[in-house]
């Protein structure tokens, strides 16, 4: 089963390979009178995990985008509109 999908804001399509789990990590500053652990660090690890859809382009080009940022456009062929009817 193909799915295609279409970027929200450029409209390129891509076909849907499979789906994933995406990690950031960062530090955030620490609040007034917070404090982490033995060190008494001012900023605190941060790790933000969003899912991720992994596509490719026309040309095999393999990338991944986050959910928000694609839509369903087709599956095997048919637009949402024929298979919900």
């Amino acid at each position: 089963m193909a799915t295609i999908l279409k970027h929200k804001k450029t409209n390129e399509e891509y076909l849907l390979l499979g789906a994933g789990y995406g990690r950031s990590h960062g530090n955030y500053n620490l609040k007034d009178g917070e404090e982490l652990g033995f060190f008494h660090n001012k900023t605190k690890p941060s790790t933000v995990e969003q899912t991720k859809l992994c596509v490719c382009k026309k040309n095999g080009t393999i990338e991944w985008f986050n959910c928000d940022d694609l839509e369903v456009y087709k599956v095997d062929g048919k637009t949402l509109d024929s298979i919900f009817g």
